[in-house]
């Protein structure tokens, strides 16, 4: 895999989901903004997939919309013998 930004991804196995709303207001500064610098390598590598809406991730995880915090926030709902939970919190692609 070739480097991003002189190094390898963190999880280069990984698919890397951005949504769409956050990418529209985001990239707008991605000169300045140190996310935006570690995020955009990633597009020019065709490692990022921009996504909208509940997107399925497998059959019992889906991304879920939940706006506010940043136009295109996104938490996980998890599905599972038949009781549901969400992770509200930020998932990145830092090993932190």
């Amino acid at each position: 895999m070739e480097p991003v930004g002189g190094q390898a991804p963190n999880f280069p196995k990984a698919r890397f989901l951005v949504p769409q709303d956050d990418w529209e207001f985001f990239s707008k500064m991605a000169n300045t903004n140190p996310q935006m610098q570690q995020v955009t390598p990633l597009q020019n590598l065709g490692l990022m997939e921009l996504i909208s809406g509940e997107t399925p991730i497998t059959s019992e995880v889906t991304t879920y919309p939940t706006p506010g915090h940043t136009p295109g926030h996104t938490s996980i709902l998890i599905s599972s013998n038949g009781q549901r939970a969400i992770v509200t919190g930020d998932f990145a692609h830092h090993p932190a």
